[in-house]
């Protein structure tokens, strides 16, 4: 069975409270060299953290409906919240 997610899900965190994930839309160069644009899900309690210390990130790519790794050390721009 393939269970699909759903990126504005709430999840219930440890401490209690809840964790919502939001879309975004930034561009980073990839291993190759070439850029790209990327349409994706994240939390929107980590992405500051992802964006502040140059971490890559496992995130929902949203065009291509999977999981997708984001180099935030290579961000060319800023990270734009779509919803």
């Amino acid at each position: 069975m393939i269970t699909q997610l759903n990126p504005t899900k709430r999840k219930v965190k440890k401490d209690g409270t809840l964790s919502k994930t939001a879309e975004f839309t930034a561009t980073f160069i990839k291993a190759n060299g070439q850029l790209r644009t990327m349409h994706f899900a994240a939390s929107t309690d980590k992405i500051n953290g992802y964006i502040a210390n140059g971490t890559m990130a496992t995130v929902y790519d949203v065009e291509n409906a999977g999981l997708r790794k984001f180099n935030f050390a290579n961000l060319q721009g800023s990270v734009t919240q779509v919803n």
